[in-house]
């Protein structure tokens, strides 16, 4: 069964990647290419049994890992950026491509400088908010905590070791010798302001 449904969750997703070629063909064939920015993305992953779950609501990066694919015209280059890019970073970037200014309150970043430049890396930490938890995930490590919403008492944690474990198969955050940095992480998110 897990088999017949990923194989039909592929057939989906070639199905999609025929559509958006078509739309990038109608745009050359309509002389719109040159003036039309293109962005295609998504609001989440998920997960294909990975983690023994069906599902796209946790804090692991297989659930929160979003397709991103921008097309500017005379900005583009065909590359793969391995920045990190959280999508409040679209409507900064949307405001560079269309010239408009951008409001002082933003919290995310232009991607303007990584479309002209993919090996350009902005970001080397993101963010992600599933109900009442909170993750950061960087190369190194993915953490993520769950706090009672009445006290924000932490409830729950996980730490992954990205380069080692980067299929987050072992939850390292029991172990004391990471209390330091899972505190610290902790901390950072306090930091930003995110959790409110």
């Amino acid at each position: 069964m897990t088999t017949s449904l990923i194989h039909g969750y592929y057939a989906c997703i070639s199905y999609i990647d025929q559509q958006i070629g078509n739309v990038l063909k109608a745009l050359e064939d309509l002389n719109l290419s040159e003036n039309t920015v293109v962005i295609i993305t998504s609001d989440h992953g998920f997960s294909l049994s990975e983690h023994n779950r069906w599902s796209k609501h946790n804090l692991f990066k297989v659930e929160n890992q979003v397709p991103l694919f921008i097309k500017a015209p005379g900005l583009s280059n065909s590359g793969k950026s391995d920045s990190f890019v959280e999508l409040i970073d679209l409507f900064p970037t949307i405001c560079d491509l269309l010239g408009l200014e951008k409001p002082n309150q933003l919290e995310g970043i232009s991607l303007v400088e990584n479309i002209k430049n993919p090996n350009l890396i902005t970001k080397t930490i993101a963010y992600s908010r599933y109900t009442n938890g909170d993750m950061l995930i960087s190369d190194n490590y993915s953490y993520s905590e769950w706090k009672y919403s009445e006290d924000g008492k932490i409830i729950g944690r996980m730490l992954y070791d990205m380069k080692n474990d980067p299929l987050q198969m072992v939850n390292l955050s029991h172990l004391e010798k990471y209390a330091p940095l899972m505190d610290s992480l902790s901390n950072y998110i306090k930091s930003k302001k995110i959790i409110e």
